[in-house]
């Protein structure tokens, strides 16, 4: 009809030749003829007089470009941010930056919290689930007798102390209003029940395979009350790194000539390339930490260390190695590239692989949303920066 003109998209009503219809349009219209002209968009004089629009603009093309910038992880003053050997770190934190550095900066740089809404929890977090089990297990510990010899068994009474220890530490996280819907939280208190019942099956075969008797639960270094110094790692080039933290679990032989290094965990056993990558890629740095911090307290005696997935649905298998020259070398190394990172100002965001739930580093990440929707393609462009060649090659080496 004569009298229809039909407009393919507001970009092209802008290129056309109609009139603008409010200030905005103008303005709009005259940046996309300056930019479609071949000069540079932040040249225009809009940007000049709009600091907002500058910085947009500037972002935008940088993002794009294969340098890595200030608009997509770099700092250029970070040196004051690298763990030192008077600033105690945690394990986790440095394996949030392995995994993603901008992860690391959102949470211990800058310290933005997850906000939490109760009323929309549907089941017991991974979190409080973890929380509970490790509260029960460290407080019937302490409750009960030292055992006398690595093959003695627990007493039935013992282990009606521990499920009414469960019972009760169920019932407050029931009562804080952490456990979600009550039909789903019947079914998991039924599974932490069993879970706890359980662990002590699995205990008596632990220290009778490995003829240890436990020495200490909690075991804190570097915290506040804390029984134990902070440990310090000396990298190669002589830096000092503090760690601190607490271990769950010691054992020791009879004799005091060797040690156990217990790291509970109550989710998937997932660290199934632990005995061929030790660290997996600076992400696992718990079990060499934990193995030096118990020998500094116990002395320079052999260690063993285990993540033990003390659940009934992972068959409470324990995954580690013992901490020996090669491991302790290939952790240096590798705090050595995350050292280096943070104080070089290296954060940039990496997603890891696409998963059928989303992206590998991205799933349990409390910054997932604030996240651009093309990040696994900023960071296939910003990876080859010649800044994150050390960090590519501990996160992703087969690139």
């Amino acid at each position: 009809r004569p009298w229809l003109t039909t407009v393919p998209s507001f970009e092209s009503a802008l290129a056309g030749e109609g009139e603008a219809a409010s200030a905005q349009e103008y303005d709009l219209r005259s940046l996309l003829r300056w930019w479609q002209s071949g000069a540079p968009a932040t040249e225009h004089y809009l940007a000049g007089e709009t600091p907002s629009l500058r910085n947009g603009l500037s972002a935008d093309l940088a993002r794009q470009g294969r340098e890595l910038t200030r608009w997509d992880g770099r700092i250029e003053e970070a040196s004051g941010l690298a763990p030192a050997a008077d600033h105690p770190v945690s394990p986790t934190a440095l394996q949030h930056w392995a995994a993603c550095p901008l992860r690391y900066f959102l949470g211990h740089v800058l310290r933005i919290a997850e906000t939490e809404k109760p009323e929309d929890t549907l089941r017991l977090s991974p979190l409080e689930r973890g929380n509970l089990v490790h509260r029960a297990l460290e407080q019937f510990i302490r409750e009960q007798a030292p055992r006398d010899r690595p093959d003695q068994p627990w007493s039935d009474e013992e282990r009606a102390q521990l499920d009414r220890i469960g019972q009760r530490l169920c019932d407050e996280a029931e009562a804080a209003g952490l456990t979600g819907q009550p039909l789903l939280w019947r079914l998991e208190r039924e599974r932490v029940l069993r879970d706890l019942h359980g662990f002590l099956d699995a205990d008596e075969a632990l220290r009778a395979e490995h003829g240890v008797l436990t020495e200490e639960v909690e075991l804190s270094f570097g915290v506040a009350d804390a029984r134990q110094p902070a440990l310090a790692v000396t990298l190669a080039d002589g830096r000092t790194v503090a760690f601190r933290g607490r271990i769950d679990r010691v054992d020791r032989a009879p004799d005091g000539g060797r040690l156990l290094v217990l790291d509970y965990k109550t989710g998937s056993a997932a660290y199934t390339h632990v005995d061929k990558d030790p660290i997996q890629r600076g992400q696992l740095l718990q079990l060499p930490i934990y193995a030096l911090a118990a020998r500094d307290a116990y002395g320079d005696v052999p260690v063993d260390a285990y993540y033990w997935f003390v659940t009934e649905q992972e068959d409470y298998k324990r995954k580690g190695y013992a901490l020996d020259a090669d491991n302790v070398t290939r952790f240096q190394q590798a705090l050595a590239v995350i050292t280096d990172g943070i104080g070089g100002g290296l954060f940039p965001a990496r997603p890891g692989e696409r998963r059928s739930e989303g992206f590998e580093n991205c799933q349990i990440c409390p910054y997932d949303r604030v996240c651009p929707r093309d990040r696994i393609s900023v960071w296939r462009r910003k990876r080859w920066a010649p800044p994150l060649r050390a960090y590519l090659d501990l996160a992703e080496p087969e690139s």
